[in-house]
């Protein structure tokens, strides 16, 4: 099934999408949305799929291990390295995949993200209308995988 992608300015954009996509009575579950930051509340408890991309946030880590707990954790003494903290980098492209974005577009995909834009998608028989509605809740561009 064709997959309908946009490029949306910000991650609060995207509430403007999730109304639309609700008043067209498609099912929010089927909206997937990648983005470096969270958006609105009541999107996220909709049952939107959300990945969020972007640098980890190590500020609520106690300790230079990374381990949240300050009773030792769960270190191996010699086998621990330290956090694995570089992680979204490899989820954004797998995520973007998802979305039957093609390898050769990926790129442009990611830098729209890593510039604070977010990205979304839904799989749908019905590509004009989805494209219309995200052309109309702010997506440039809006294209289709």
């Amino acid at each position: 099934m064709p997959v309908v992608v946009g490029i949306f300015p910000s991650a609060n954009a995207l509430s403007k999408l999730g109304d639309a996509v609700k008043a067209a009575g498609i099912d929010l579950a089927d909206l997937v949305i990648i983005a470096d930051d969270m958006p609105a509340q009541g999107l996220i408890t909709s049952g939107v799929r959300f990945t969020l991309s972007g640098a980890p946030d190590t500020s609520n880590l106690s300790s230079a291990r990374g381990i949240i707990t300050s009773s030792g954790g769960t270190e191996v003494p010699g086998l621990d390295s330290g956090p694995n903290l570089g992680m979204i980098g490899d989820q954004m492209g797998e995520a973007l995949s998802d979305l039957n974005v093609p390898d050769a577009r990926i790129d442009d995909y990611e830098e729209a993200l890593e510039e604070g834009r977010a990205v979304a998608g839904i799989a749908t028989a019905d590509v004009d209308k989805v494209k219309a509605i995200f052309t109309s809740a702010g997506a440039n561009p809006v294209e289709v995988f």
